[in-house]
């Protein structure tokens, strides 16, 4: 888990936040092996503390699997005895998943499956990728509180329930006992009552590393664009795909040298560099021995590799994450604001057809994980977001934390006006309020 959020709006109080569980990463506290289901205890016990006995909707709100860092083998294993246990609970009525940067590729799998697999099956032709599918849950005054998903037609057999689902993800329940599963990406919308809305999302899209293509090369973009509009959510995720493919799932998939680069990461976070010298070394020996120059220039380039080296490694050693900050959020705003213009316009496209005309441009809140640092009720952090926001442009962000060995999540309630309390769950060992 990477932590909870409760949010109460009208008649509707048991809508859950769920994110960064890090299922088949061998650090995550669910991590109990493929043989092992995971207790669940703490998530009953959080629900007593609220006074929830259903929830509506569990919203797990990314890196809940981790192909990054482990093989598909491995990660689905460990989903699965999540999945089974949370179903024995017997506590959660309907799931909504969110991709987030390490399990981007449930959102890939489930385009190819809708839009490539299941077609051809049907002997049609493969239609575009969505590239973005927007969740919206309606607790305003009149709406129904159902997650109404534009564009997507509701399962089979399931339309008097309007029920999304039929996704492969089910097949991680016990057979025949599956929860209604949808997937939703980037964002979830929580319309409350007088206007007011929050958003749920990853997170990931608020940094530059999932975001590099679009801001480097923004302007050379332009002449590109047309379809999607440039700078929209669609635009953001699809130019860049060739990216984060590799880095959000790609690094997991390669056996010996996921294991490398595992290894480098834990390495780096600790101030270490052991690994990614030998990997300096034997980079800048396979470039030497292919390039071939005169006496001088021989010398001159050993001298600037070992400068290279001596530079690159002094700069990991100096680094820390950004994400560890707690001024992420003030350190990461520019970006931040680009991706609220992006959710913008596609809460304009909406207007009308899914959500009330009367619904602002901006969120009041939003509620994400991906850092790992909780961010509880009581202490909200506040970003002044800058001109052209309604409120003074002043947006509360809530963090759910971790659930990996050491880190803590928060459990959050936010009732219909936004008043917010919380609870603290301290992964390190035991719980805490």
């Amino acid at each position: 888990m990477g932590g909870l959020a409760v949010i109460e709006g009208g008649q509707m109080r048991n809508i859950v936040v769920l994110s960064d569980l890090h299922l088949g990463d061998g650090a995550s506290a669910l991590e109990w092996g493929s043989s092992r289901e995971p207790d669940l205890g703490w998530f009953r016990r959080g629900l007593e503390e609220l006074g929830v006995e259903m929830v509506d909707y569990l919203v797990l709100a990314g890196d809940v699997l981790d192909f990054s860092v482990a093989s598909y083998e491995k990660a689905y294993s460990a989903g699965r005895g999540f999945f089974t246990a949370l179903r024995k609970l017997d506590v959660v009525k309907e799931i909504i998943y969110i991709p987030g940067n390490h399990d981007k590729d449930v959102w890939d799998s489930v385009q190819k499956e809708v839009s490539v697999l299941m077609r051809l099956r049907k002997g049609k032709d493969p239609t575009e990728f969505a590239y973005e599918q927007a969740g919206i849950i309606d607790c305003s005054y009149g709406g129904d509180r159902k997650l109404n998903m534009p564009g997507v037609d509701y399962a089979r057999g399931r339309r008097k329930k309007k029920q999304y689902g039929a996704l492969f993800l089910e097949g991680l329940f016990p057979k025949g006992k599956h929860l209604p599963l949808s997937v939703v990406y980037p964002n979830l919308y929580v319309v409350l009552p007088r206007g007011g809305w929050g958003l749920v999302t990853h997170g990931h899209l608020f940094e530059l590393a999932w975001v590099f293509i679009t801001e480097v090369f923004r302007e050379l973009l332009k002449w590109m664009s047309g379809d999607p509009p440039r700078g929209s959510l669609k635009w953001i995720e699809e130019c860049n795909i060739p990216a984060n493919s590799l880095i959000c799932t790609g690094l997991g998939q390669g056996g010996p040298s996921s294991r490398l680069f595992r290894r480098i990461q834990e390495e780096t976070t600790e101030g270490k560099v052991k690994e990614l010298r030998k990997v300096l070394s034997a980079f800048f020996r396979w470039a030497d021995e292919r390039v071939e120059y005169g006496f001088a220039l021989e010398i001159a380039q050993d001298i600037f590799f070992d400068i290279a080296q001596r530079i690159i490694l002094g700069q990991i050693k100096k680094h820390k994450s950004s994400r560890g900050s707690r001024t992420f959020l003030k350190d990461k705003k520019e970006l931040i604001r680009k991706f609220l213009d992006a959710t913008r316009l596609t809460v304009g496209s909406l207007k009308a057809k899914a959500i009330g005309k009367q619904i602002k441009e901006y969120p009041d809140w939003v509620i994400f994980g991906h850092t790992h640092v909780p961010i509880f009720a009581e202490k909200a952090e506040v970003v002044e977001m800058g001109e052209g926001l309604e409120g003074n442009g002043r947006i509360r962000f809530l963090n759910t934390g971790s659930c990996l060995r050491g880190e803590t999540a928060a459990m959050i309630a936010i009732d219909e006006k936004g008043n917010c309390s919380s609870w603290r769950m301290d992964f390190a060992g035991r719980e805490r309020c």
